[in-house]
């Protein structure tokens, strides 16, 4: 036989051309195989090719393994391959799903399907519909609000309008800054006086800071003076009132004290106290309290002096001073 170098070498091969090969199965015969024999025998058999494969593989109930990537066009089911919990099997289906469908495991033994991403699923970018949370959180270091409206309990919420809080367990509300209208102050421009030893309220006869719908209202007392303080809208105030003392006389040493009073009763803990000394001495007193209220409680402040000192008012050179004053607001 000659070298297999000195043959011609023959492009145009048929499947009756043969080759020569050693038969395992016949002592190491040497035969002759035609090629249609040999593409008889790969066809019946279960190999698969490295690449360039132009049919369907079917790996039957065998794995596709790899410490590498898959590329090629996944179609899952029948005729397809498809994830079936670590391995590779044969589904019921046989379509690429639609775009932005995703494959969703049913479990071990069972194929995957395609499913649209939605319900439980939140996109980390470019959703195309809304995305609810159900009961779980939004955490973030921050928000950008793109475009569109911030939306609690699926309103907007009206301009000027502030998120308040509910407590715990329960969410925000959009509402309006209540304290707004809630805060007033009025002044009295006439001398007060009290007997020594007796104590009587202070009145208030002129409009300091006043809204133009107020909620604090001064009201006349029993007795035809305006002395009494009503706060329509419930809650906590902070009241502060300033009277101008003057001890007419000499001599001895007097005292002012200063009281709150709710309901024709003093508050606890509220009296404050001070003492003139020299005759015609001036002094600017004051006090500051916070004070929880319904609309329906009755604010009064009242004083009481020893002897010889009045609330006087001061004209002064310039700015007058009233005998006195009180500003509240609610808190």
């Amino acid at each position: 036989m000659a070298k297999i170098s000195t043959y011609t070498n023959d492009s145009s091969i048929s499947l009756g051309d043969k080759l020569i090969g050693t038969d395992v199965d016949q002592s190491d015969a040497t035969k002759n195989f035609t090629i249609g024999d040999i593409f008889s025998f790969a066809s019946q058999t279960t190999f698969v090719p490295y690449t360039g494969a132009s049919q369907a593989v079917d790996l039957g109930a065998e794995n596709l393994t790899t410490t590498g990537t898959v590329d090629a066009t996944l179609l899952v089911g029948q005729f397809g391959i498809h994830l079936v919990g670590s391995g590779f099997g044969v589904g019921a289906l046989n379509y690429e799903g639609n775009t932005g469908d995703v494959l969703v495991s049913q479990g071990p033994g069972v194929p995957p399907s395609w499913s649209p991403l939605s319900g439980s699923y939140v996109p980390y970018t470019g959703a195309t519909t809304d995305v609810d949370l159900g009961t779980h959180k939004l955490l973030a270091t921050g928000v950008d609000v793109k475009t569109g409206p911030l939306l609690v309990n699926g309103a907007p919420g009206a301009v000027g309008q502030v998120l308040v809080s509910q407590g715990a367990g329960t969410n925000p509300t959009w509402g309006s800054v209540s304290s707004s209208t809630d805060y007033a102050s009025r002044y009295h421009t006439l001398t007060q006086i009290v007997g020594a030893g007796l104590s009587a309220p202070i009145r208030f006869n002129s409009v300091g800071s006043w809204p133009t719908t107020p909620t604090i209202t001064v009201t006349n007392d029993a007795f035809g003076d305006p002395t009494v303080i009503n706060c329509a809208t419930a809650g906590t105030y902070s009241l502060e009132v300033s009277v101008n003392a003057v001890k007419t006389v000499g001599g001895s040493d007097e005292d002012i004290y200063l009281f709150l009073f709710v309901n024709g009763l003093q508050v606890q803990y509220s009296g404050r106290k001070w003492t003139l000394r020299d005759a015609n001495h001036s002094t600017g007193i004051s006090a500051k309290y916070n004070l929880t209220v319904a609309p329906t409680d009755d604010i009064q402040f009242v004083w009481y002096q020893t002897n010889n000192i009045i609330l006087g008012i001061d004209l002064g050179p310039s700015i007058p001073v009233p005998s006195a004053f009180f500003n509240i607001f609610k808190i």
